[in-house]
């Protein structure tokens, strides 16, 4: 085999040409693809970066809210615990003035029912001392006369009392 060297120069532009080519058709394509791809690759870091900041601001802003919502529930318990403390107040208040109501009336009935047994029993009594007298005396008395006797039976009873 020789070398032919007008061959070995034709085929060196051959492959010069296919060079020229494959890099004009194939090569810068490829990387321009390559290069918008890594610039999306890398607008989709830049809008992931975004985001999770966006999120971490959220977060704060969340627990900014739910602080301001804690303090706000808290001062309506607070608010709401003073008005049961006033209005349990108020409630013993009127419990205090019912009950005091209801003492002083029962004390006015019981010193009625009083009333009457002791005027139910003076006039028993009355009636058992004048038989009782009329039978020792022996002989029926006035009206002036059981009056007199009665009262002074009935202030010895009472101091005795």
């Amino acid at each position: 085999m020789e070398i032919v060297l007008p061959q070995i120069i034709f085929q060196a532009v051959n492959f010069f040409i296919v060079l020229c080519i494959l890099s004009y058709l194939l090569y810068r394509p490829i990387t321009q693809i390559f290069q918008e791809r890594a610039e999306r690759i890398e607008k989709g870091q830049q809008a992931a970066q975004e985001a999770i900041e966006q999120q971490a601001i959220m977060s704060q802003l969340e627990e900014k809210k739910r602080l301001e919502l804690e303090k706000q529930i808290a001062k309506l318990l607070d608010q709401a615990s003073g008005e049961a403390d006033e209005h349990k107040q108020k409630l013993m208040e009127r419990a205090k003035l019912d009950a005091a109501e209801f003492q002083q009336k029962q004390r006015i009935k019981w010193d009625q029912e009083r009333a009457q047994l002791l005027s139910e029993h003076r006039t028993a009594m009355v009636e058992a001392v004048m038989l009782a007298t009329e039978k020792v005396i022996g002989k029926k008395l006035t009206k002036d006369d059981k009056t007199h006797l009665v009262d002074q039976q009935i202030n010895d009873v009472l101091a005795k009392l």
